[in-house]
């Protein structure tokens, strides 16, 4: 509801003073690392969590682990403890006399013990996100630097979800970085049954970005308090430009996403010719070279800002063909289409005039740059009257 406008929300972006981030790492399991671990931890004295959510096999699996520390005072906690047996076991790791605490996610909220700095989490990859946050919440309540490790069976092939979220918790580190989990969870699962996929309502109907069109447009509307709002709201539109080309910012490329989205959203902040140019020079200075997928992007931008300030809302380019869908209210000068028709030797075509439709077609270019250059070309021939909108 916040993200489409519809309730407000403040961000808490200052960690408390003296917090430093934790140090986040993801591997397969091993037991050499674990048991490294936990030394390091041990030797400054401090206190480490184990994370293993089976209650079935975590008698065992603690075996294992005073196998491989046997100097550890090792206890276990999970939720088939009864009240008085649970509480002498977190009493006994509050108070230090227990350093590791072999546990399922029942510590998940709620606990707060500054000498426990290391955690260490078993068959991470069958948590969800807002877990994995939560747990590695558990350590770093302090100043001393802490440590998460999160790892997934040595023999498991992660399905992409899995390797998804362990990504985001491993990329996500720095203090106050919720909301950024929060926004990867989003993109990874969905945005549930009121706006997602399984929504049987409105927005299976219209499909989903439509449908957040439509919400967005509306929000706009019950916010209109003048005749110039009103004026504004009603002449809007968008531009939309559908093209089959490789037109995005590689990873391989940008591996921060929170960089990736300043360059998006400088491109899509770009109003002009010089805007542009000054941006591909920007990158250029920046990363030395950019890929084709970068250049088609800035292309396609261009193109667009350009169909957008001839009020054409929909671009639909092929190999070898272009339709141009014009605003409806736009007053455009209907000479300048005949004349454009006429330069194009009958491979251009209105067909139809409310709302005004163009269409090119020529089967003997089979070339994309061209067929671009053709785009450009048509637009800018395009002529629009001063006062634009009826």
């Amino acid at each position: 509801m916040s993200l489409s406008g519809i309730r407000d929300m403040s961000l808490l972006t200052e960690a408390p003073p003296e917090r430093v981030p934790i140090k986040t790492y993801v591997f397969k399991y091993n037991e050499e690392l674990i048991r490294e671990a936990i030394d390091r931890e041990l030797k400054r004295n401090g206190q480490v969590f184990i994370i293993h959510n089976k209650v079935i096999d975590i008698y065992e699996f603690a075996d294992k682990i005073r196998r491989l520390c046997p100097y550890a005072n090792i206890d276990i906690a999970h939720g088939k403890l009864n009240e008085d047996e649970l509480s002498t076991v977190m009493s006994n790791f509050i108070d230090g006399i227990t350093n590791v605490l072999i546990s399922t996610t029942i510590i998940e909220t709620g606990i707060d013990i500054k000498n426990a700095n290391t955690l260490i989490v078993d068959n991470a990859d069958k948590f969800g996100l807002s877990q994995l946050y939560q747990l590695r919440g558990r350590v770093g309540r302090s100043d001393i630097t802490a440590y998460a490790f999160f790892l997934y069976g040595k023999d498991k092939q992660l399905t992409e979800d899995s390797e998804k979220r362990l990504n985001a918790i491993k990329e996500f580190k720095s203090l106050g970085s919720g909301i950024k989990i929060a926004m990867r969870d989003l993109e990874i699962r969905g945005a549930g049954n009121v706006l997602g996929l399984s929504q049987s309502g409105h927005v299976d109907a219209v499909g989903y970005d439509l449908y957040m069109k439509l919400l967005n447009e509306a929000i706009k509307f019950l916010k209109i308090d003048n005749q110039k709002n009103y004026d504004d709201f009603i002449n809007s539109f968008d531009t939309v430009v559908d093209i089959d080309i490789d037109a995005y910012i590689p990873d391989d490329f940008e591996p921060n996403t929170d960089s990736r989205i300043e360059v998006y959203r400088k491109i899509s902040n770009c109003k002009n010719e010089e805007e542009f140019d000054l941006l591909r020079e920007e990158l250029v200075d920046r990363y030395s070279k950019i890929p084709f997928q970068i250049e088609n992007l800035l292309l396609i931008a261009k193109i667009k800002n350009m169909a957008h300030s001839k009020y054409i809302i929909d671009m639909k380019i092929k190999i070898d063909s272009i339709r141009f869908v014009f605003y409806e209210k736009a007053n455009i000068d209907t000479t300048s289409i005949v004349r454009i028709i006429q330069q194009f030797n009958g491979n251009l075509k209105m067909i139809s005039q409310n709302p005004l439709i163009l269409l090119y077609q020529n089967k003997n270019i089979n070339n994309i740059n061209k067929i671009l250059d053709i785009t450009k070309q048509i637009i800018d021939k395009i002529d629009i009257f001063e006062k634009t909108v009826i």
